[in-house]
Order: C-alpha cells, then sequence, then structure tokens
C-alpha cells in the first residue's frame, strides 16, 4: 500500500482541531461521513519518514484526554483520538461503518499486508489488556502502601493530640488527608509516565475510566477478525431497493444512513478509493425510483434523502452531458413531500445539480425532442431567474420569444401534471404576465372544478385581468359550467375558490343561473335544498319562487307578484292573467324559480309560471267540447 488514504484529511483536521478541547476534537472527525477510514494509522502506525513530512502539523501544545496537560497534536491523534474512535463503538450505524471502512482497508493494503499488520496489530491489543492487568495490580499495591503510610501518620498524630492544640491537631489531620489523596491521585499518572509509558493505550483506558477496556478492545479485535465481511455492501450491491420493505424499521434506518456515510466521496477515502465506481452502486438503486415513486412514495423519499447526503453524488444526476433518466422523478417525488424538508430538498437540486451544470440544463429546456417531463426541475428556481441565466447563456441565441416559450410550456405541464401549488405559484403568476393562454387553456384540460385549484390560488390581482380579456371568454363559460356542476354537490359550505371564481366570473352570472336552471329549475327537488342554498351564496342571488310549500303557496305568491312585480313572471305558452276572461278560476303553479341580483337587485331570470283552470266543472266543459270538434 503506497502512501495514505487519508493523509490529505488529516493536515486539514490538525488546522481546525489543534486548539480544540479532546471532546471537541473527536466530535468533529465523528462528523465525517465515515470517519473510520482514519483506523489505517491504528493498523499501521505511521513510520519515521511519514511523522518528519507530518512534523509541519504536529504543533507542540494541544488538548488531549488529561484535561490538566497539553501534549503534541500527532500524540493526541494517534495515540488518543484514532483508538478511541476503533474501540467506541456504541451503536448499530458506528458499527456498520466500522466493518465497511476495515473491508475496504484490506482490499487496499492487500491480503499479505493486512495479514501482517492486522495480525500484528491485535498481539499489540492482546498484550496491552495483558499490561492493563499488571497496571492495575501495581496501582492497586502502591496504593495500598500510600494508605498504610498514611494510617501511621495519621495514628502517630493522634498519640500526640495531649501535646497539641485541638486547631493544630485539625491542621495537619487535613493536611495529612490532602497528602494522602495528591499521593493516590498521583500514581496511575506516575506509573503511565514511569514504567508503563511504552504503551500509550494505557493512558487512553486510564483517562476513559474504562474498568474492564476488554469489554471494548475485544470487540474491535473481533472486527479485524471478521474485516471483508460486510452484509450492507452486499445488499446494496446484491439486491433492489424493494428488498427494504421487509427489513424491520430500525434496521432500515440505519442500512440507509449508512449508504450515506458508504457512498460519500470525502478527503477521507478519495485519495485511494475509486467512489466513482462505488456511487455507481447507489445509481442502480436510483433507478427504481420512477416505479417506487408510484408504489412505495415512503420508501422513494427515503432513497431521495439518502442521495442528498451523500457526498459527491452530484456526479450521479448529470453524466456525459445527459441527465439521469430517473431525475424527474427525483425531482417530482421531493416536491410532492412534506414542505419543510421539500425545500431543502430543491436547494440541494437547485445549487449542487442544476446551476453547476446550467449549460447543459439550459439547452435541453429548448431543444423540442425532449419530453416535457424531464423539465421539472424549473420549479426548484425563480422563474425571473431562469429567464436572466437563460439569456445570460448559450441559449439565449435561440431568442427570447423561444426562451419563454420554452419555459411557459414547462409551467403548463407542472400545472397540468397536479404540482404542489406552492411550487406552481410563482410560475403561475410568470405565465399570467407572459403567456396568459396558457392559464386559459388550462380549463379544458379538466374534468371538475377541484382540479381548477391551482390556477384559482392565484392571486387575482393577477388572475382577473387574464380572464378578462375577450379572448377568455370561452374559458369563463368552461369554469362556469365546472362551478355550476361543483355547487350541485350540495356541500355545507361555500370555500374560498367557489367564490373566488364566483366573482372572477362576474360577467358571466346570468349565464350560468339560466345553466343553473336548465339543468334543475324544471325539477328542483331532484337536487338537495342545501344545494340550491350553497348556489345561492356562491353566486350572491336570490332564488323567487323557490321550496314553497305547496300549490296553494304557489299560487299566492304569484297574485302578489302580479300585484307588485309582474314583470317577474313568464307565463308559459300564451297563458296571461286574463286569458280566461273574468268569470274564469285560475291556479297558478311555478315551474321554475327565478333569480334576483341580491347585491343590486336586478332581475337575472324571470319565474316560469303556468296559468292552470281551477273549477273542474269548467274543465270538464272544455274536454267536452273538444270532443265534439
Amino acid at each position: 500500500m503506497n502512501g495514505r488514504m487519508t493523509e490529505r484529511f488529516l493536515v486539514k483536521y490538525a488546522a481546525v482541531a489543534r486548539q480544540a478541547s479532546y471532546l471537541d476534537k473527536k466530535s468533529s472527525l465523528l462528523g465525517e461521513s465515515n470517519p473510520y477510514y482514519v483506523l489505517e494509522w491504528l493498523l499501521l502506525p505511521p513510520s519515521k519518514e511519514e511523522l518528519e513530512r507530518l512534523s509541519s502539523i504536529d504543533y507542540a501544545r494541544s488538548p488531549g484526554l488529561d484535561r490538566k496537560k497539553q501534549i503534541p497534536f500527532l500524540q493526541v491523534f494517534f495515540s488518543q483520538t484514532v483508538p478511541d474512535l476503533a474501540f467506541s463503538v456504541s451503536n448499530r450505524l458506528a458499527f456498520a461503518l466500522r466493518r465497511s471502512a476495515l473491508a475496504d482497508l484490506r482490499r487496499l493494503f492487500g491480503e499479505s499486508a493486512w495479514t501482517e499488520a492486522s495480525g500484528r496489530l491485535v498481539s499489540r491489543l492482546q498484550e496491552t489488556l495483558s499490561l492493563w492487568s499488571r497496571f492495575q495490580q501495581t496501582w492497586a499495591e502502591l496504593t495500598k502502601e500510600a494508605e498504610e503510610e498514611f494510617a501511621r501518620k495519621r495514628k502517630e498524630l493522634l498519640q500526640e493530640e495531649a501535646e497539641q492544640p485541638k486547631e493544630v491537631m485539625e491542621e495537619q489531620l487535613q493536611r495529612l488527608q490532602e497528602t494522602r489523596n495528591e499521593r493516590i491521585n498521583a500514581i496511575p499518572k506516575e506509573l503511565l509516565s514511569g514504567p508503563f509509558a511504552e504503551e500509550p493505550l494505557l493512558a487512553l483506558f486510564y483517562y476513559k475510566n474504562w474498568e474492564t477496556p476488554s469489554s471494548y478492545v475485544e470487540g474491535f479485535i473481533e472486527a479485524i477478525r471478521h474485516a471483508g465481511v460486510d452484509p450492507y455492501a452486499a445488499a446494496a450491491e446484491q439486491s433492489e431497493p424493494e428488498s427494504l420493505v421487509e427489513w424491520e424499521a430500525q434496521e432500515r434506518k440505519t442500512f440507509l444512513d449508512w449508504a450515506a456515510g458508504y457512498f460519500s466521496e470525502t478527503d477521507l477515502n478519495r485519495a485511494k478509493l475509486d467512489m466513482q465506481e462505488k456511487q455507481r452502486v447507489w445509481a442502480r438503486w436510483l433507478e427504481r425510483l420512477p416505479e417506487l415513486a408510484k408504489t412505495n412514495r415512503v420508501l422513494a423519499e427515503e432513497l431521495i434523502q439518502t442521495t442528498v447526503n451523500i457526498h459527491g453524488a452530484e456526479r450521479l444526476f448529470v453524466e456525459d452531458g445527459t441527465s439521469a433518466p430517473w431525475l424527474p422523478a427525483f425531482i417530482r417525488t421531493l416536491l410532492e413531500g412534506d414542505e419543510r424538508r421539500a425545500q431543502e430538498l430543491a436547494l440541494f437540486v437547485r445549487d449542487r445539480i442544476i446551476l453547476k451544470q446550467w449549460p447543459i440544463f439550459a439547452e435541453k429546456l429548448l431543444s423540442p425532442a425532449i419530453s416535457k417531463e424531464k423539465h421539472i426541475w424549473v420549479f426548484c428556481l425563480d422563474p425571473v431567474s431562469i429567464e436572466q441565466r437563460l439569456l445570460r447563456s448559450s441559449a439565449a441565441k435561440a431568442g427570447p420569444a423561444a426562451m419563454i416559450e420554452a419555459l411557459c410550456e414547462a409551467y403548463a405541464f407542472g400545472l397540468k401534471t397536479g404540482l404542489p401549488f406552492r411550487w406552481l405559484e410563482p410560475h403561475l403568476a410568470y405565465l399570467c404576465d407572459k403567456e396568459p393562454g396558457v392559464i386559459t387553456t388550462f380549463p379544458f384540460k379538466v374534468s371538475s372544478f377541484a382540479e381548477l385549484s391551482p390556477v384559482l390560488s392565484v392571486d387575482a390581482a393577477l388572475l382577473t385581468p387574464v380572464f378578462k380579456r375577450e379572448a377568455a371568454a370561452p374559458a369563463r363559460r368552461k369554469i362556469a359550467e365546472l362551478l355550476v356542476q361543483h355547487m350541485a354537490a350540495g356541500a355545507d359550505h361555500v370555500d374560498q375558490q367557489e367564490k373566488k371564481a364566483a366573482r372572477l366570473l362576474a360577467s358571466e352570472k346570468p349565464d350560468m343561473v339560466k345553466l343553473w336552471l336548465e339543468r334543475y329549475g324544471r325539477e328542483p327537488d331532484m337536487l338537495p335544498k342545501a344545494s340550491w342554498e350553497r348556489a345561492a351564496r356562491t353566486l350572491d342571488v336570490k332564488w323567487l319562487g323557490f321550496a314553497l310549500p305547496g300549490k296553494e303557496a304557489e299560487h299566492a305568491q304569484v297574485l302578489k307578484w302580479l300585484e307588485t312585480n309582474s314583470e317577474w313572471i313568464s307565463f308559459e305558452g300564451d297563458a296571461s292573467p286574463s286569458s280566461g276572461g273574468g268569470s274564469t278560476k285560475v291556479s297558478y303553479r311555478i315551474l321554475a324559480p327565478g333569480v334576483l341580483d341580491a347585491a343590486g337587485g336586478r332581475l337575472l331570470a324571470r319565474v316560469k309560471v303556468r296559468a292552470e283552470l281551477a273549477d273542474q266543472q269548467e274543465i270538464r266543459s272544455l274536454l267536452d267540447d273538444l270532443a265534439d270538434l
């Protein structure tokens, strides 16, 4: 193995961590995607040549485990931080990352060098554990001697009690106790710097307060002996992401966290490992995203979050000038996810993928041969920003009109396929300004009023001018039809979008009323009363002659209108109040209600009334006359 994989990292780490406390040093190291590659220094301690090369970072005073003493930085790193990292593995993720790092190191060393280095390290660790036992025994013996010396001197002082004032005696006993404590506390440190100084791991055991360091060290020895057996790496290489469905939840989370560390390219591994080749394994998993987005949304979102956590994964999104086929599913899934997390993921896509590869994305946006679905990335950027970037890029040669048209087509696709409104809003506003035709054609692409939600969510100040245009008349009529259909559903309340649509279609109110009456006016009972009330509140109208309690009430109401508002009535056929002559008795039936504009009192539709003969004898006489014809 030529050269160190983590030497470059060590130089940078020293510059940042040299004056940090020991805990901060270790925390900084643990913050790396996979810090366990530094174990190469434990398996193969630095040579004299390497120490000379690293002398520039061997700062003389750096905090270590002993808070009262500072030692050279490299001593802290090689004798404390690295072995502490190796032994202190307390959770499944750390165990998995250490296992993978050891497997990679074994491949880098080669079998012969690995066998030699690992065998030497295991022997050293076993000898150190034996040495720790001797250290503890010596420590205990010296402590016993110190206690006996303390007891002897205390006894002598107490025998002199009669000759000493009480205050003096208490002061001498206190000093004796302090001397005893200082001596006992100094014993282990004197041993570590004296007869046991040759093995620095003993100091690690002592300062970490490990009474039985074998429980820590033997776990690492076992990991060395099984280095190369990496079930997570095997699962990543041989399985499909769908297999994770069968995993226990905690194990699945551990695996995905492991993947973020294992596939990350950092200063700890890039010098020796082919991370591009390794990341292709993860790229194969991402190929399943389009299908997973349809069948297992949770797993798809987990793969996306893991990908974002992989350092250097940007190369997977664009390769050889072509974006990955799974990129549209990746972006759509993240945009449709949790709002807060989606914002963070969209920034990742914007800053680390699109803007870094802007010439490629800009060129593809203007290509008519590429599916509009592949342009879903535009929703990760501000529309004005995209337009300005396009104008400044090589794509500007196509001309502003072509660029704006391409953008509008991409926005229209997002609108049509139902992206969450929070992503559509700024782009719909852009469409209202640049290409209002996209907005006014949208109603013809949906089958229900609810599907109009993205457009109706746009600020009214932007939307109203779009639909007021003469060219938008067909769109207004279509929305009116959808609104009438929606109001007939009979909900108990009127939502904001219904009111907004009604205000937007104020000029179409008479037509909406006419359409409503054509569909439901002849048989009002075909709809629940709630539907009629909902329509009245939405359109801000008042029904005339609706839901009167029986024939007599209808007749009385018509008579009243004839006296006060005869213009509200439209009789069926040629009938009129005087058609039967003065002696003829007529009964009035309401065939369809009329409509008044609640705001201005304008008559929008007349009440349809039928005049019927009320006298049965007269009816029979008329029938007889007809029979004689």
